[in-house]
This record gives C-alpha cells, structure tokens and sequence, in this order.
C-alpha cells in the first residue's frame, strides 16, 4: 500500500515538473519570434500600426500607446529570458492599455486574439 501511494505521488511530482516545462518552452518560442534585432522605437511604432489598422484611434491614444509600446520593448530586452519578469511584464501592459483606450475598443482588441498576444508579448 505504501509503495502504491510513493509511486502516485512520484506520478504527481513529474507530471508537474513536464507541465512548467513545457509553459516555459512555448514561452521562450513566442519571446525570440517577437523581437529579431529590432529596435524599441521601432517594435512600437510597428505595434501601433498593427493596432491602428485594426481600430480607430485619437491622436492621444496614439502617443500613449506608442510610449507604452516602446517602453515595452525596452524592457523585454532588459529583462531577457526571465519568465516570471515576462508574466508582470504583460500583465502591466494589459492594465495600461486598458486605461488607454475605451472599454469597448479594449474589448474588441481582446476579442482578436491574435492581436492582442502580439500587443502584450
């Protein structure tokens, strides 16, 4: 009975270490596809001009977001390869963006997925 138990919990114990692995590996896939010598100004001049072709924006909301984008990029490089830094990182600009721009327009944003994970990586 002892043995069934040790052998579940060595089960539990590996399947949770695979688990972080592989986050961490998909992870570092979306970080080194997102920024191949580039530098900052122009990550957030690209990420403005992606979100811009995508919804309307003011001329305020554009240079909030450009500073936000640019800011962004700045501190991936700074940070590198640190995950948990990375995990803040999108968070923040999740936050900023939000008080950027309108409920709606943020949620539309959310709503394309593909946007959005390319706005926050």
């Amino acid at each position: 009975m002892k043995n069934i138990i040790i052998i579940i919990i060595a089960f539990i114990g590996i399947s949770a270490t695979a688990q972080q692995k592989k986050n961490s590996v998909a992870t570092q896939e979306i970080i080194s596809s997102t920024s191949a010598n580039v530098s900052p100004e122009e990550m957030g001049e690209k990420n403005l001009a992606d979100l811009s072709a995508f919804t309307t924006l003011n001329q305020d909301q554009k240079n909030v977001l450009l500073e936000l984008f640019t800011t962004k990029a700045r501190m991936k490089n700074d940070i590198g390869n640190n995950t948990e830094q990375l995990i803040i990182l999108r968070q923040s600009i999740t936050a900023k963006m939000e008080a950027a721009v309108s409920g709606d327009i943020m949620e539309k944003i959310k709503a394309n997925k593909t946007l959005f994970a390319k706005l926050i990586n």
